[in-house]
C-alpha cells in the first residue's frame, strides 16, 4: 500500500509515537498517540488539510518537537470532539477564527449572571510560552493560556457564541 505524504513525512522525521492528552472537566484526561492520530486523520478524511499545513516551509527543516505540535493539534481536536462533539465545533471554529488573526475575535460565555465576552488573541510565536490570551471586556483582567490550557478551559465553559 502506497504511504501517504504525511506518513512519509512522520517516517522521515522520526517522530516518535508520542501521547497527547487533555484534560476534562471531571479531571479525567483522555489520551491519543500518535499513531492513533494518523489513522484517524487518515479515516476522517484530513490528510489533505495537513498535509497542506506540513509543506509549508516552516516545516521542511523544523525539529520533531515543532513538528509534532501539528499533529498534537490534530489530535486535541479529536479529544474534544469525542468528549462533546458540539463543544468541540465551538472551540474549533474559536482556534480557527483566532490562528487567522485577521479580524478581532470574540467569545461570550454563560456566567450565574448573565454573560461574560473577551477578546481573543494569539501571538504566533514558538518562543512564547503561552501565546493565547481571553481578555476580560468589562475588567480588562486578562488569562494567558498554552492552547492547550485554552482548550481545558473552554471546555469547562458554557460558551455562547464565537463573534
Amino acid at each position: 500500500m502506497k504511504q501517504t505524504f504525511v506518513e512519509k513525512f512522520v517516517a522521515n522525521k522520526g517522530l516518535p509515537n508520542e501521547e497527547f492528552s487533555l484534560k476534562i472537566p471531571d479531571n479525567t484526561t483522555l489520551s491519543i498517540d500518535l499513531k492513533t492520530t494518523l489513522d484517524r486523520i487518515q479515516k476522517e478524511g484530513l490528510n489533505t488539510e495537513v498535509k497542506k499545513v506540513l509543506k509549508k516551509g516552516a516545516f521542511r527543516n523544523a525539529s520533531a518537537e515543532i513538528c509534532l505540535r501539528v499533529f498534537e493539534g490534530a489530535a486535541q481536536r479529536f479529544l474534544i470532539k469525542d468528549f462533546n462533539n458540539e463543544l468541540a465545533d465551538k472551540i474549533i471554529q474559536l482556534l480557527e477564527k483566532v490562528h487567522t488573526r485577521k479580524n478581532t475575535v470574540y467569545l461570550a460565555v454563560a456566567n450565574g449572571n448573565g454573560q461574560e465576552e473577551f477578546e481573543v488573541t494569539f501571538k504566533n510565536n514558538d518562543q512564547i510560552l503561552t501565546p493565547y490570551s481571553l481578555i476580560n471586556q468589562e475588567t480588562q483582567n486578562s488569562l494567558m493560556f498554552t492552547k492547550r490550557e485554552l482548550i481545558e478551559y473552554l471546555m469547562t465553559k458554557d460558551i455562547r457564541e464565537v463573534l
